[in-house]
């Protein structure tokens, strides 16, 4: 593996040069639609590690001023608050109205909801063979990047696969997926293994399903969505602070992809449509399942152009989003004040959510790398990602606190 490359801190990446000639006046909407449009491709490709040749644990990120301060990340970050708010005021219509659509997306949550955990299992013995099978000669744990010497993987994978099939072995499977993804951290760092939270998630699902077939099903999947959603969110803010692992893919790998543009505008504009569907599928409504569905449809559409390791990695993300495009949010059913929100107020909590994410991602991946950075010459960063986590989690402590069920009187 090549030596891995660490941009100049402080410097910008070379994103303002991606616009070379002034863009003709139109809408925001028109120019939403033309990014999500033409970056179906590059947006599939969500994680970048198993393809860079440059990703490396121990590599600083980008500077975290310099991001935020970046007029072309501004731009961006404007045009998604306003698709942001446009979404946001559609789905208080449907929401409002009674309509064959609202009517129909009942229905197929209905059944869904039933057979979510049976097609999760499926979804489960399918990745967990074919990684034990491809991957026979050289072992990996849960992802193509998260390899493995030794001998025992291979069989508790098999042994996963089969429990799957059977309702009785899912909680012994899901206890062989836990100890598969401490295994990684152990070996690997827990920094490395957040980008895959949502193994943790399919296992709280499916053991709450087991556990409990009356409730389980719905407090399963709105764990599921969580720990989808935050997991697409962390690896699309990945492409703002580490820019040059997805240009590193783009230039040297999949040229084709770029269609052209200039890869660090790939980079940033890709990470911003990963992480507006996410969060639309974390606080939508009806646009919580259609940011499931496109973020499935790109998955699909990146596999003819990568191959057979873009196909099985991505499986147990699949499968899942899968269930979440198909079973409506139970988010809004904790949160009362959900249905009284406006556009300004998803906006307000999105804004939040990028600043403080980014803040939070900043945070672990430069405490990671500390032996080699020296903490005095980036106190700006620390200070406002610090900043930007606490007000971040200060926001999540509060909706806790004022959703929680209340104490039944003695």
């Amino acid at each position: 593996m090549d030596q891995p490359f660490q941009a100049d801190r402080g410097r910008a990446c070379g994103i303002e040069s991606a616009i070379g000639r002034r863009a003709k006046r139109c809408s925001s909407w028109h120019l939403a639609a033309c990014a999500v449009t033409i970056m179906l491709p590059g947006l599939a490709q969500a994680h970048v590690r198993w393809f860079s040749q440059v990703a490396a644990d121990n590599v600083a990120p980008q500077a975290l001023t310099t991001l935020l301060t970046s007029p072309f990340f501004v731009a961006l970050l404007l045009l998604a608050l306003v698709v942001v708010g446009g979404v946001r005021g559609i789905d208080v219509r449907l929401a409002e109205g009674n309509s064959r659509l609202m009517h129909l997306l009942r229905r197929i949550d209905s059944r869904m909801s039933q057979a979510a955990a049976p097609v999760l299992r499926i979804g489960c013995a399918l990745f967990f063979a074919a990684i034990a099978i491809y991957y026979r000669d050289q072992p990996i744990t849960l992802t193509p990047e998260l390899k493995s010497p030794t001998s025992w993987v291979l069989p508790l994978q098999l042994a996963i696969a089969a429990g799957m099939l059977f309702r009785a072995g899912v909680i012994p499977a899901c206890a062989g997926v836990v100890l598969l993804y401490l295994y990684s951290a152990h070996v690997y760092g827990i920094v490395h293994l957040m980008d895959y939270q949502l193994f943790l998630g399919v296992c709280v699902f499916l053991s709450l399903d087991r556990l409990s077939q009356r409730h389980g099903a719905a407090d399963g999947l709105l764990v599921l969505r969580l720990m989808v959603a935050t997991s697409f969110l962390w690896v699309g803010i990945e492409k703002w602070l580490y820019p040059e692992w997805t240009c590193d893919i783009l230039r040297n790998q999949l040229p084709t992809l770029a269609m052209g543009l200039a890869p660090n505008f790939w980079a940033m504009a890709a990470g911003f449509i990963e992480v507006a569907l996410a969060f639309l599928m974390l606080f939508g409504g009806v646009s919580s399942q259609v940011a499931a569905a496109v973020l499935f449809f790109m998955l699909v559409a990146a596999i003819p152009a990568v191959g057979a390791v873009d196909a099985i990695g991505h499986l147990p993300m699949l499968f899942p989003l899968f269930i979440l495009a198909t079973t409506r949010n139970r988010l809004p059913r904790r949160l009362p004040e959900h249905a009284a929100w406006q556009a300004i107020d998803l906006c307000s909590l999105f804004l939040m959510a990028v600043t403080g994410m980014t803040g939070l991602y900043f945070l672990t991946h430069e405490l990671a790398s500390a032996a080699h950075v020296q903490v005095v010459t980036i106190w700006p960063d620390l200070a406002v990602a610090t900043l930007a986590s606490a007000a971040l989690a200060a926001w999540v402590l509060r909706a806790v606190r004022q959703n929680r069920p209340a104490r039944p009187r003695p």
